[in-house]
């Protein structure tokens, strides 16, 4: 089974995830992906602007007859909701001329399968990429009980964004927030290196935890029926 990643130029976490989550039963291959234009910070423009790259880009991967593909970019997929992320998916599959998973679609996937109802959600996002996931989820059937993002102003988050973190870093970051009454932590962002402390999260949260990269692994896992090559993590994984 070949595996297509379509990874945002900078991103480094994206493939380590995969590759940490597979056996050797899957082959991954990767092409990465920018913005044509220049933008000082992310927002709708420059969202346009990379999926546009990325729906072109995806040809290239064709090349390597994958099976199965993922876009590995949050933002780029929840950004003007989800009737625009289904076509989309709808766009990059019939480019790459097989099926693809995109992570927001897939967060909201692995919420309904753990049937969780109300959501407690931690970022390391800046206000705008904040605001349009909130936005995102505002037709959906989830009760945002918590939300915890970068709060410090978008000039001075962009000098060291919090997916810089280490994972020890992070897990402090989240165990810090409120997830009073919530039936799941959602974790967006690809780029954060959450899926190596799920374990450890759910642990000492006792609450099922949903990252970009666990649930866009999980989906594909399911879509393609290669869960039998799957190591082990966390709840999500158990279904």
């Amino acid at each position: 089974m070949r595996i297509g990643l379509l990874v945002p130029a900078g991103n480094t976490t994206f493939e380590p995830d995969f590759a940490s989550a597979f056996c050797s039963k899957i082959s991954l291959h990767s092409h990465r992906v920018i913005a044509k234009g220049s933008h000082k910070y992310e927002n709708f423009e420059s969202m346009d602007d990379i999926n546009e790259e990325a729906v072109k880009e995806i040809e290239k991967l064709a090349r390597a007859e994958v099976h199965f593909g993922a876009y590995g970019f949050t933002t780029a997929t929840f950004y003007r909701g989800r009737v625009f992320a289904e076509q989309l998916e709808k766009r990059l599959a019939q480019v790459l001329k097989a099926p693809v998973v995109i992570p927001s679609l897939a967060i909201l996937e692995a919420l309904t399968v753990l049937k969780a109802k109300k959501i407690s959600i931690v970022t390391p996002y800046p206000e705008w990429n904040n605001q349009t996931f909130k936005t995102f989820l505002t037709n959906e059937p989830y009760k945002i009980v918590a939300f915890q993002g970068d709060e410090r102003p978008t000039e001075v988050a962009r000098k060291n964004y919090l997916w810089h973190q280490s994972p020890e870093e992070l897990a402090k970051f989240i165990k810090e927030a409120s997830h009073k009454d919530a039936d799941a932590i959602v974790l967006p962002c690809t780029a954060w290196r959450t899926f190596e402390v799920i374990e450890e999260l759910e642990r000492d949260l006792n609450i099922p935890v949903v990252t970009a990269n666990q649930a866009t692994i999980w989906s594909l896992a399911r879509k393609s029926s290669i869960e039998d090559a799957l190591y082990p993590r966390g709840t999500l994984f158990a279904h």
